[in-house]
């Protein structure tokens, strides 16, 4: 009786598959929609390169994980997986590279870069959740030694997914909010099997609500986390957490792995919001350092530098108007929220990162160096003063926002 059950609730939950752990395929009306994936992907995503094993990757934070599709032309229909996973940190970043190179024949991987992973005062290897144990997933340790523990784990993981009462609930959720996205009464959300996020807006709510909810966020636990509350890219010592970057280009250049570089994109109010808390002169230096560091490590292998674009700051897709207050169903073009870009968006990206034909936008995306940096820079300090002129309800929106945020940061 006992082994009855725990083979239907298996049946039950590699059929729904919520995490898309064993990537069943997508029925609709049962888990066309799989709105608890971003809740596994540290448990789903590392597996699923493995099985992919593929030639590139995009590596980045949940920005590049919700807009770079990879159905991309550009790829060619070449083995792609976007391992781009929320909240990730410099040192997982590093890891992520590691796991990808080491599951397959990596060629190339497009590496978009977000200013907050870098903060000192960020744990670079967090203790919440289920990421004590992701590292056990990988298939290679820090120093690149196989990694012994990942059988067990995959094994653990493979009971887990099938027969727990957990993932069972999770399972009938999933079955349930098929029916509530049909009615948009939540958002469409789910993971694709090369690791692509689809998500949209929340229905039958103003876009601008999400904006200021994630720009207090930003303002709160994602720039100044626990439990120090501050920012800083240096500590006394003048170590940064740029070492992990270095690792990834050190390695790239010597094994021939193509890496193109991006600084993501996100809303201008969200750069206001970098301004209100002062972190912009923070943000530019970071920027600067990373120039730095790609031409550094490529004088060192004796090759050239890797590409680096900077898609961030005041140009028309980041400057995009948002809805009124009270509008609940307007929906933009390029963002889905003041922190996350659309996939239009990681499109036109993409196109740029991989030089290939299709939509472009003039001042969307601009290569930077040592040489160019600067002035780059400079314009777009002036490109600010316009969207400033522009937008003054944004940006005392923006203003009041960090004033009534203020005592976190003190």
């Amino acid at each position: 009786m006992a082994l009855t059950g725990f083979s239907c609730v298996a049946v039950v939950n590699y059929v729904v598959d919520p995490y898309r752990f064993f990537n069943s395929t997508d029925r609709p009306g049962i888990n066309e929609y799989r709105q608890k994936f971003f809740y596994g992907q540290h448990v789903s995503k590392p597996y699923a390169l493995r099985k992919l094993a593929p030639e590139a990757v995009i590596l980045g934070v949940s920005r590049a994980g919700s807009s770079m599709a990879t159905d991309h032309p550009g790829w060619n229909g070449a083995p792609v997986y976007n391992y781009s996973i929320a909240g990730s940190t410099a040192y997982l970043i590093w890891r992520n590279y590691q796991h990808a190179k080491a599951s397959g024949e990596l060629k190339q991987a497009l590496l978009m870069l977000d200013f907050y992973m870098f903060n000192i005062h960020r744990e670079q290897r967090p203790t919440a959740g289920v990421i004590p144990t992701y590292e056990e997933r990988l298939a290679v340790t820090p120093e690149f030694k196989k990694n012994s523990g990942y059988p067990v784990r995959l094994f653990k993981d493979t009971l887990t997914s099938l027969i727990s009462f957990e993932m069972l609930h999770e399972s009938w959720n999933t079955v349930l909010a098929q029916s509530r996205i049909a009615r948009k009464e939540i958002p469409k959300s789910t993971l694709t099997p090369t690791g692509f996020w689809i998500t949209d807006p929340k229905p039958k709510a103003p876009q601008r609500a999400a904006f200021r909810q994630i720009e207090q966020q930003y303002m709160t636990f994602t720039w100044f986390p626990r439990p120090d509350q501050k920012f800083a890219l240096h500590r006394a010592d003048e170590s940064s957490n740029l070492v992990y970057l270095q690792r990834i280009l050190a390695d790239a250049y010597s094994e021939g792995i193509e890496i193109k570089l991006g600084f993501m994109p996100f809303h201008a109010r969200l750069a206001e919001s970098m301004r209100a808390v002062d972190l912009w002169d923070d943000f530019e230096q970071w920027k600067k350092e990373v120039v730095q560091l790609v031409e550094k490590e490529a004088a060192k292998a004796g090759q050239s530098p890797f590409p680096l674009w900077d898609f961030s700051g005041y140009n028309s897709i980041t400057t995009e108007p948002v809805p009124a207050k009270k509008d609940k169903t307007s929906r933009m073009r390029w963002h889905l929220d003041t922190s996350h870009v659309s996939r239009a968006t990681g499109d036109l990206i993409q196109t740029v990162l991989l030089g290939v034909d299709g939509e472009r936008v003039h001042d969307f995306g601009q290569k930077v160096d040592s040489r160019t940096i600067d002035a780059h820079l400079k314009r777009s300090r002036i490109d600010r003063k316009r969207y400033a002129k522009s937008f003054p309800k944004d940006l005392q929106e923006v203003r009041e926002k960090a004033e009534k945020t203020s005592a976190w940061r003190k």
